[in-house]
């Protein structure tokens, strides 16, 4: 689409709605245009206007599919331009060689994608998470398992290697039963290890401008900003419940008629035009530094 610009009084953001100008110059949101001789006005007056949706493949995990070309095509119709598809860390032993076959099995995604280590509890090792930590992942899923001994986890160790890289751990449930056992085990560790986490209870919704700071995925990605990523959604007036109440406005469930990426257009009229090999490997910025 090259540069263009326009202007919108409805973009939404979760602190509320705001009246921006928008304008679009290699890929990026821009504060002005560098070549104002060829950028180009763009109406946009019948749709409201929101950042590219972030999501985890929780629900439907990409390396669980044989054929992962409908999930991400999923992700993308509901106007996701950032995708964080789960690794698999079953043991200690090979973690580094999976998570490199990983990525360049996701070297063809059709859109922008970061991979998120899913490692049990009982297997997670500080040279695990210093590695991670290197590489720029978002966060690491810690799943804690049945019967788990929550005092032989080396949690100073664990501690200890995160300070270096600041990435965050999520502890993940798989019921509301192990919810309520994991915020018990978690409230009883000693507060003084000062270890970061990161919290939300719904994972399959698209993740949240709060988690999006403290992870480092913002502010490159999934929010409309200066030098940010181009991700953008675009969506019908008609769809909007009340622009007045944005408290009570679903935005998750909104499914945009355009999507932008990059500055480029990736669906329209609810066809996924995108092709493979759009997509890159991202890494994260410092986590917590924009909270």
């Amino acid at each position: 689409m090259g540069v263009y610009y326009f202007f919108n009084e409805r973009v939404f953001d979760e602190d509320g709605w705001k009246s921006k100008s928008l304008i679009v110059e290699n890929g990026k949101f821009t504060r002005r245009l560098i070549d104002k001789g060829a950028a180009k006005e763009m109406e946009t007056k019948q749709f409201w206007v929101g950042p590219g949706k972030v999501y985890l493949d929780i629900e439907e995990p990409v390396y669980q599919q044989a054929s992962p070309e409908m999930t991400i095509k999923k992700f993308i119709y509901r106007g996701c331009t950032l995708l964080l598809c789960q690794l698999q860390i079953y043991s200690h032993s090979d973690y580094k060689r999976r998570f490199f076959s990983f990525q360049d099995q996701l070297a063809d995604f059709p859109i922008d994608y970061m991979i998120v280590p899913r490692v049990p509890l009982s297997q997670l090792r500080p040279d695990m998470v210093r590695f991670f930590g290197r590489q720029k992942v978002p966060f690491i899923l810690a799943v804690p398992h049945v019967g788990l001994e929550w005092d032989a986890v080396k949690w100073e160790w664990i501690q200890q290697a995160q300070s270096l890289t600041k990435i965050p751990l999520f502890l993940l449930s798989t019921t509301n039963r192990n919810s309520r056992q994991l915020s018990v085990h978690w409230n009883g560790i000693d507060p003084k290890l000062d270890i970061t986490v990161v919290e939300q209870k719904d994972l399959a919704l698209p993740l949240p401008k709060k988690l999006l700071r403290k992870t480092g995925i913002s502010p490159y990605k999934g929010e409309i900003l200066p030098h940010a990523s181009a991700d953008y959604n675009l969506f019908l007036l008609k769809e909007i419940q009340s622009i007045d109440e944005p408290s009570n406005f679903r935005y998750h469930k909104a499914i945009p008629e355009v999507t932008v990426a990059k500055g480029k257009v990736i669906k329209v009229n609810h066809v996924v035009k995108c092709l493979e090999g759009n997509g890159v490997y991202n890494h994260v910025s410092i986590p917590g530094h924009f909270v």
